[in-house]
């Protein structure tokens, strides 16, 4: 459990964040907590990450009420293998009158033991799941050990039509303002929050790839410029649903 400090980043969703995990099995290749896990020498190469690593101090601490709400994860994700622990751990913290953020890319299995073991606390769950594009090819190279997105919809779906409240991130989009805008079309029904859009950041120090892979670093590069950018916030602004990244923001100037 740790106060987050910034005004930026997990800053703009929580006041605080807890992982229970160090370490994730989704490998996503953009990670930020994996960078820094290496740039701090925390792992030694970019498959320790996945090598996830329980903390029993994290799970066994005593529940406390918060002043503001509570993101779980922030570096790492939920995976079936975990569910129960998961659920005990935030059933705790939302037993003494917390709001949780729950952000995950979400396995179906998951959000169904969510949903049933959360139910008593359904007015202080926000469930945001990640959905960075519908193209399963390219979720599969950015994302290998994640659910595909035809997956996460479901889940979305699912948490939606039990009456929980549901959002998305679209951050990083993994695909073109025209795909993000179809995108939100079929998602919006299902969202009761909202959709929050964010560019992937420092490409050049989070990702490395084999040089036959360099396309899809570029494909994000060229989708992401200034007047793509604008133009996603033009199609979409007046939304009272879409919400900006940071990223985006500062494209804009705002």
């Amino acid at each position: 459990m740790y106060k987050i400090k910034a005004s930026t980043g997990t800053g703009e969703w929580a006041g605080y964040g807890s992982n229970l995990f160090f370490g994730c099995k989704h490998a996503c290749r953009y990670c930020y907590a994996r960078a820094s896990a290496l740039r701090f020498k925390k792992i030694n190469n970019s498959g320790g990450w996945e090598q996830m690593v329980f903390s029993e101090n994290e799970f066994n601490a005593p529940a406390r009420k918060l002043d503001r709400p509570l993101m779980f994860p922030t570096c790492s994700d939920i995976l079936p293998e975990h569910i129960s622990i998961v659920a005990d751990y935030l059933s705790k913290w939302l037993s003494v009158g917390n709001k949780v953020l729950i952000v995950t890319k979400p396995h179906l299995e998951c959000i169904k033991v969510l949903c049933r073991e959360l139910e008593p606390f359904k007015l202080q769950v926000l469930f945001r799941f990640t959905i960075g594009t519908l193209d399963s090819e390219i979720s599969k190279f950015w994302e290998p050990g994640a659910p595909l997105p035809q997956e996460r919809v479901r889940s979305l779906k699912y948490a939606f039509k039990k009456g929980f409240v549901t959002s998305v991130s679209a951050e990083p989009m993994l695909c073109s303002v025209d795909n993000a805008i179809d995108m939100f079309s079929i998602l919006s029904p299902m969202v009761t929050d909202t959709i929050w859009f964010g560019k992937m950041n420092r490409i050049s120090q989070r990702v490395h790839v084999f040089p036959q892979d360099i396309k899809y670093v570029k494909l994000i590069e060229a989708q992401q410029t200034d007047d793509n950018i604008k133009r996603l916030c033009f199609a979409l602004d007046l939304n009272p649903k879409v919400k900006w990244k940071d990223s985006i923001k500062a494209v804009l100037g705002i």
